[in-house]
């Protein structure tokens, strides 16, 4: 009898396949740490170091003055734990050791301290005291904490007046208030570290520390995750993901710069200090996109602010910069000025917001030019209670533009595509040298007003310029209009004294070239209908 093996080894195949995905599915989630060696995870959290460190201690102080602690730099070489001269070349190096007691303050502190060392692939964890550290530097500098891992501690690495000291490629997981905080700590370096799951501050750089470089960390899920108050820092290059807040700045003279700021609970980036670079950042699908809520003299340019849930960006205060960003697609408005005054708004591109693109409430002296406004859901432009605006050069498709409540608004040769211009209970304002293509112009209760030298082509039944409610004593003149069934002007009884002179008016008649483009494509589309329906008839009849 022939054996049928084709069956037996599929049977086998299928059996192997359940067995392996049973394994899988009942196996504990792993991570691989730093050691090369995998760590069970709870609820997103590493429960379990690793244990094969060589040096275990309670606690360990270095202090190279001899007043305090456990060893001078020179006594701790002499000993198998510590190796090294303490020189650029041969810094000291403390690798490999292990501090887990949770009843100690702090696990590693060292102090006072000018020569060159290294603390290297060490573990610190399960602190639960309320004041709990890690690894605490004071009064260095020429440090280098790198590869070492903390888990649960309250302040894991901490900072007190140190200078030039790197802390870079250290994992943390779960710290209990912050992952990294500098008090009063100049020209350091944090880079490259991966910290999620801080319940206060990833990176936290209090008042008086300055001149440090907070780049290429990862982080995930912090309350905040990074927050500047000194000054002269650069934040670059840094994934925030998840975080409550994703960067606060509350320190002046600091650059932000081609950070990621992704699904912030609440903000972004937040701001309220004075003379800060905001650049190349892409802050995207927060809630808040970035808010500037005081400060003056900042920079805010080229940044991607897209598909936040409130708005893009929000600015107050005094002479601040929007210039060259990417504002689109956020869910309500995408550019908020409020409070605001002597700032500028110069070549962004605001489109396709689902509430208004550029919302200006009582705010005075800006300029908007150049920018690309268009195709957002409520208006373009909705400026309320504002004084001494100037919009040149800007371009705005689709959606109307409305002022309320304003004046001396000067609105100066933009061209506007089929997006109309309201002008409501607002006086002594100028409207010059503009370009309007399927939009007209519309004044109710608004007086005072000079609308002069634009070109204004509409169509259908709309007026070029119409006067309504009581918009008395406003002066129109020289401006070319092309109508189609509507006309130029239009002026209700309620209005007196306005000024209508010098201007060129002309009827638009279609053409018969238009009228036959228009019957064909009315009869192809009519064709193409009929075909449809009669398909739909015979799958009915099948």
């Amino acid at each position: 009898m022939r054996i049928k093996f084709k069956p037996i080894v599929l049977g086998l195949l299928v059996l192997n396949l359940v067995v392996l995905s049973f394994c899988l599915i009942n196996s504990p989630k792993s991570s691989l740490n730093m050691a090369g060696e995998y760590e069970t995870e709870q609820d997103g959290f590493i429960t379990d170091l690793k244990t094969s460190s060589t040096w275990n201690f309670t606690s360990l102080i270095i202090d190279d003055t001899g007043a305090t602690g456990n060893y001078t730099w020179s006594e701790a070489v002499a000993l198998p734990w510590c190796s090294g001269s303490g020189t650029e070349g041969s810094p000291y190096v403390i690798d490999d050791i292990a501090i887990h007691d949770q009843t100690i303050t702090c696990g590693l502190e060292i102090r006072n301290s000018n020569a060159h060392f290294l603390i290297n692939n060490s573990e610190f964890g399960y602190w639960v005291g309320q004041f709990g550290i890690g690894i605490k530097l004071t009064n260095c500098i020429n440090g280098k904490l790198a590869n070492n891992y903390f888990n649960r501690v309250n302040y894991s690495i901490y900072l007190d007046n140190c200078n030039s000291t790197n802390l870079i490629k250290n994992k943390f997981n779960a710290v209990w208030v912050n992952a990294i905080t500098l008090n009063n700590s100049n020209n350091n370096l944090i880079n490259q570290n991966i910290i999620p799951n801080s319940f206060e501050w990833g990176i936290r750089l209090n008042e008086g520390s300055t001149n440090n470089i907070i780049s290429g960390n990862i982080m995930d899920s912090n309350n905040w995750g990074i927050g500047v108050g000194g000054e002269n820092n650069e934040i670059s290059e840094n994934v925030l993901t998840d975080s409550d807040y994703g960067i606060i700045i509350y320190g002046n003279y600091n650059n932000i710069s081609n950070n990621d700021v992704l699904n912030s609970y609440y903000e972004g980036i937040e701001l309220t200090s004075d003379n800060n670079l905001i650049s190349g950042n892409t802050i995207n699908e927060n809630y808040y996109g970035l808010q500037i809520w005081a400060g003056k003299n900042n920079t805010i340019i080229d940044n991607i602010v897209n598909q936040n849930e409130i708005y893009g960006i929000n600015l107050s205060y005094e002479n601040n910069s929007v210039i060259c960003n990417q504002i689109n697609y956020n869910i309500e408005d995408g550019l908020v000025v409020k409070y605001l005054s002597d700032s500028t708004i110069f070549d962004n591109t605001i489109s396709h917001n689902g509430g208004n693109g550029i919302f200006c409430e009582e705010v005075s002296d800006i300029v908007f030019k150049q920018n690309l406004v268009s195709w957002n859901s409520q208006r373009n432009v909705y400026t309320y209670k504002c004084h001494n605006l100037t919009f040149v050069e800007n371009t705005f498709e689709s959606h109307g533009n409305e002022m309320n409540q304003c004046s001396n608004i000067s609105i100066l040769a933009n061209t506007f595509k089929d997006a109309l211009i309201f002008v409501h209970h607002s006086n002594y304002n100028l409207i010059q040298g503009n370009t309007m293509s399927e939009a007209g112009i519309y004044l109710s209760d608004s007086s005072y007003n000079m609308i002069t030298s634009n070109t204004i082509s509409v169509d259908m039944k709309l007026y070029g310029i119409s006067l309504e409610l009581g918009s008395n004593n406003n002066t129109i003149t020289g401006n070319t209009i092309t109508y189609e069934q509507g006309g130029c002007f239009y002026e209700d009884t309620s209005c007196t004294g306005n000024i209508i002179e010098n201007n060129s008016c002309t009827q638009r008649i279609i053409s018969g070239f238009e009228i036959i483009v228009l019957f064909s494509i009315i009869c192809i589309t009519s064709v193409g209908l009929i075909v449809i329906y009669k398909k739909k008839l015979m799958f009915k009849k099948f």
